[in-house]
């Protein structure tokens, strides 16, 4: 997992806040596809990890504040 964390991290460090806001929004709506995931993760999916791929995209996209 935590292998999964770091590469989530590298791939949303690079997108813009806007980019962020875009991805949470077909999640939110369950437009979001699988391959995307797959792609942020390096090839895993599952429902623990999308809530790790949420998190950081709403960190990224202002919605939650990073406390870590």
């Amino acid at each position: 997992m935590a292998t999964i964390n770091r590469r989530v991290a590298a791939k949303v460090s690079h997108m813009t806040a806007e980019d962020a806001r875009d991805l949470i929004s077909r999640m939110e709506s369950g437009t979001i596809e699988q391959p995307l995931i797959r792609d942020l993760t390096g090839g895993y999916a599952s429902q623990s990890i999308n809530q790790t791929v949420m998190r950081k995209l709403g960190i990224k996209a202002g919605y939650i504040k990073n406390i870590d």
